[in-house]
């Protein structure tokens, strides 16, 4: 499992008055490709808490469709599209049904590192798809299954 697999790369003693603005740190020694990151918190009392898993890529080029959430969409019909690029790029994406065939497609524009975008398939009927993403230079994503309910 991921949570098993991190290794500290830096500690912090803060304030709670610290803790209300905002803080940054550079990992210096990024392994090549998906690096995984996390907080981990310890209030005065001992009480220890994570903070969300975010993943990030360290490449010159790519990218990345990470996951889906929620998964099941709920009747809404939005999630977020969670994926990690290595630079700003244009992204075509697109969800075919469960026989391949191209049922919606969305341009979207990532940003270096991190991104979740908001995705809306109200439109689609009740049912099981696949999500993936294509880049200018015809680079694919692995293809992420996802159901709508």
């Amino acid at each position: 499992s991921i949570a098993s697999g991190f290794t500290a790369i830096n500690t912090l003693d803060v304030t709670a008055a610290r803790c209300a603005t905002p803080f940054n740190y550079t990992d210096a020694a990024p392994l090549q490709g998906l690096n995984y990151y996390r907080l981990k918190m310890i209030d005065a009392d001992g009480k220890v808490t994570y903070s969300n898993v975010i993943a990030i890529l360290n490449a010159t080029k790519g990218f990345e469709m990470l996951n889906i959430a929620p998964n099941p969409v709920t009747a809404n019909g939005t999630f977020n599209l969670n994926s990690t690029s290595a630079k700003a790029e244009k992204l075509q994406t697109i969800i075919t049904d469960m026989q391949g065939r191209v049922v919606l497609t969305q341009a979207i524009t990532t940003t270096a590192g991190y991104n979740s975008i908001k995705m809306n398939v109200a439109k689609l009927a009740a049912g099981t798809y696949c999500l993936y993403s294509i880049n200018v230079d015809g680079e694919r994503s692995k293809v992420i299954r996802f159901v709508k309910q």
